[in-house]
């Protein structure tokens, strides 16, 4: 058994206890036993990734897949929650949403701002995700995505269509949300609104 072959969504490791949660299923449960040197591993990658990139929010590769972990200080011990990304971006139409829904934000002439909001862990990254490389594919252009951190395997490019990832650095998508003006992009997806400035600037 392998840390890649579990079903789950998130995983929480300390140095004591390690629990993970299952999509679509309440509640949290302990990492198998046989597991628990890999979760040291994993532990300690965490560590050293948080040293090397000076936050304590950050992606990293474990197994081939990629997570988002961000560091959190509990009573009485340090834990690494770990949130799995998908290995591809879905397509956009798999995702459940109807096709009145589906119609409008795939019209060639939307614009406007598009706003996903929903409780932690819904799929409000894997749905703008899939809609800003669905609207690549089909209308071609400049995708620029600000995320923090990058999560989806979105850079890269096709026939007619460029996309870039842009990491935020110390919590701050006002600045660069700015700057990516001067590239003219075509589809800005803008991770995260936390703050005033943020929220100007999205306007």
């Amino acid at each position: 058994m392998t840390l890649s072959s579990l079903d789950f969504t998130d995983l929480y490791v300390s140095r004591k206890a390690c629990w993970m949660k299952h999509a679509h299923v309440d509640g949290a449960v302990p990492v198998p036993g046989n597991l628990r040197d890999t979760m040291l591993e994993v532990f300690g990658q965490c560590q050293q990734m948080e040293t090397e990139v000076g936050s304590t929010d950050f992606a990293l590769v474990i197994d081939g897949l990629r997570y988002r972990a961000a560091r959190m200080e509990a009573m009485f011990e340090v834990f690494y929650v770990l949130r799995r990304f998908p290995v591809e971006v879905p397509n956009i139409e798999t995702l459940g949403y109807g096709r009145p829904v589906l119609r409008r934000l795939l019209r060639d002439d939307l614009t406007g701002l598009v706003v996903i909001a929903g409780a932690t862990g819904s799929g409000k990254t894997t749905t703008a995700s899939a809609l800003l490389l669905e609207r690549l594919n089909r209308f071609g252009g400049v995708g620029v995505a600000i995320e923090d951190p990058p999560e989806m395997p979105l850079e890269g490019s096709g026939d007619d269509w460029a996309c870039f990832q842009v990491p935020v650095h110390d919590g701050d998508f006002a600045v660069p949300c700015r700057s990516m003006l001067r590239w003219s992009p075509n589809i800005i997806f803008l991770g995260e609104i936390r703050d005033g400035k943020t929220a100007i600037e999205a306007i």
